[in-house]
């Protein structure tokens, strides 16, 4: 079974590719992954050995503003179209037997409607949440796709509000594989702890919440603490982690920040620190960075909303705060500082839920098993 595998996205690496890389190795061998994007993704990402793979650069449109039929014309003839042509090409080229998208049910119609002219069935991966709006409701409603898989219930909830039959859409929570060294049960210990924030750098993430936190905490908590802040802006735009170190400036808290830009190495990261903080502020639909940070076994403080929710237990696997409060983030992150003893105990109940939910494998498993139903016509 050749299965092959669409990334359109024009932003750049995106979560899709993340989840699909983590379980190329588990795939049965009578399965051959062929992986084509929009962009080159080898920049972000180490490629497993067995994967073909394949980028087409889409040209950029202009980011003028524009009336909304003005904007779909520029998505149509910069981006759509284009792809259309290269999915036609990927097709005849490798004759897949089933065709697996990524992150939007929208944004991946063109190559969704090109396959099942082509007689193929498409399973579409939704990784946010899917815009209500009447193109949105068209093309969930039209059966280009034959199944989708949904990365949280919130996720999934969407599409059934845009029309899409429950019976078409499976959850499956995105796989993490755990750190090769394991984990470091008490972190810091009686180091000085550090307070970490790692996410792709976009205003809806809310690293300006997290940097008003800390602020707060660095007036009442007196104890040594450091801070790293990971992550960059999509398509290398500067603005927003400018806005974030004038910010830290104007806040105080220049010297505590440690920037450090896109880290491949997340766990590397995790291994030093002792409470990560997800700052987001609108519903996240997943929510990996939580989910990478649970598995590595440390305290995690989650807005609540979205997918966060669903894999974060407040005062179980970790602590909620609502999205956009500045006064509860730093009450939490406060609070984690002051009692290791609390931090132990969230980060193992979190990394044994994480290796239980997560495991690349079982999410393997459900992915193989999806696709054989549809060849066979189930």
């Amino acid at each position: 079974m050749r299965v092959l595998y669409l990334e359109m996205a024009f932003l750049g690496v995106g979560g899709f590719i993340n989840r699909k890389m983590q379980i190329i190795d588990y795939l049965p061998a009578d399965i051959e992954p062929v992986l084509v994007t929009g962009f080159d993704a080898r920049p972000y990402i180490d490629l497993p050995r067995r994967l073909r793979y394949e980028f087409f650069v889409l040209a950029p449109s202009s980011d003028k503003p524009a009336s909304p039929a003005r904007q779909i014309g520029r998505f149509y003839w910069y981006h759509a179209s284009p792809w259309m042509k290269h999915v036609n090409e990927m097709i005849r080229r490798y004759r897949p037997s089933l065709i697996h998208t990524a992150n939007s049910a929208l944004s991946n119609a063109p190559a969704a409607f090109e396959a099942r002219r082509h007689g193929i069935p498409t399973v579409g991966y939704q990784k946010g949440f899917e815009y209500r709006g009447r193109v949105e409701r068209f093309v969930l409603r039209r059966g280009w796709y034959r199944h989708h898989i949904a990365s949280s219930n919130s996720v999934a909830e969407r599409l059934f509000d845009l029309g899409l039959p429950r019976e078409k859409c499976t959850v499956m929570y995105e796989p993490i594989e755990p750190p090769v060294n394991g984990w470091a049960d008490g972190r810091s210990g009686d180091k000085t702890p550090v307070v970490a924030m790692f996410s792709i750098l976009q205003p809806w993430k809310g690293q300006h919440v997290f940097l008003q936190a800390i602020a707060k905490v660095a007036k009442t908590y007196r104890e040594p603490f450091r801070v790293l802040l990971a992550g960059d802006a999509p398509n290398g735009s500067r603005e927003y982690p400018e806005r974030l170190k004038a910010l830290a400036a104007e806040l105080g808290i220049a010297d505590r920040i440690n920037f450090q830009g896109h880290v491949r190495d997340v766990f590397g990261i995790l291994a030093q620190t002792d409470i990560a903080v997800h700052a987001s502020i609108k519903p996240e639909p997943f929510g990996r960075v939580i989910a990478e940070a649970m598995i590595a076994g440390v305290a995690v403080i989650a807005t609540r909303g979205g997918g966060a929710a669903e894999i974060v237990h407040h005062e179980q696997t970790g602590l909620h705060v609502p999205m956009g409060d500045v006064d509860a983030l730093a009450g939490a992150i406060e609070r984690l500082l002051r009692d290791a003893e609390l931090r132990r105990t969230l980060g193992q109940r979190a990394r044994e839920f994480a290796l239980r939910e997560f495991r690349p494998d079982l999410h393997a498993e459900k992915v193989v098993a999806l696709y054989r139903d549809i060849l066979n016509g189930s």
